[in-house]
């Protein structure tokens, strides 16, 4: 695996009225979303950024603009 390889989730469709875990969602102006995830009291935590680009999954796509609709 490269550094500049894409990572691969899966990705499911949001259900209402489902907790999102996110502790952290923002829109990105101009390039996709950032989403953070703080696990323990250490200050770890993980980050997923998303592209809003062409290639990217547009489910996941679709997920991140129900959550944070863009401009």
């Amino acid at each position: 695996m490269e550094a500049s390889d894409p990572i691969k989730f899966s990705v499911q469709p949001l259900q209402e009225g489902a907790v999102h875990i996110w502790d952290w969602a923002d829109r990105l102006d101009g390039w996709g979303w950032e989403f953070i995830r703080t696990v323990g009291n250490d200050g770890f935590a993980f980050i997923m950024l998303v592209s809003d680009s062409e290639g990217i999954d547009p489910v996941l796509r679709a997920m991140c603009r129900e959550l944070i609709p863009c401009d």
